[in-house]
């Protein structure tokens, strides 16, 4: 079985900024890590991103439930014309 390679290289103000973009999970990942700044990742996965994550840069993805804010829009109409 062959696994495609995936390269990105992203410079972002946040750990969790930059676990979002790159996020094939299609979780939330809120950041835990306290860490704070510029940080220019560099990171390269085949097949699993998660084990990439862990060895390339030291962290962890734990699965977890937490609460979350959510904004639900049940209805939309057109504006008036006036």
């Amino acid at each position: 079985m062959r696994h495609l390679s995936r390269k990105v290289v992203l410079v972002v103000t946040g750990i969790a900024t930059a676990l979002m973009l790159i996020n094939v999970t299609n979780r939330t990942v809120i950041d835990k890590t306290g860490l704070a700044g510029l940080y220019d990742i560099k990171l390269e996965w085949a097949p699993v991103l998660t084990t990439a994550i862990e060895e390339q840069l030291g962290l962890r993805l734990v699965s977890t439930k937490a609460p979350l804010e959510v904004l639900v829009i049940d209805h939309v109409e057109r504006p008036s014309e006036n």
